[in-house]
């Protein structure tokens, strides 16, 4: 399994509030990923 990086996000905890910091680790990109920069949102 590939390297896990600790990292911070945001994210609303309950519909309409604000961002707050999210604490979570991710596992580092494979070469036959797709890296996004930027937001991403989740549909409701």
């Amino acid at each position: 399994m590939a390297g896990m990086r600790h990292v911070t996000g945001y994210a609303a905890f309950e519909p309409d509030g604000q961002l707050r910091p999210l604490e979570f680790r991710r596992r580092d990109l494979r070469p036959d990923d797709v890296a996004v920069r930027g937001s991403c949102r989740w549909p409701r």
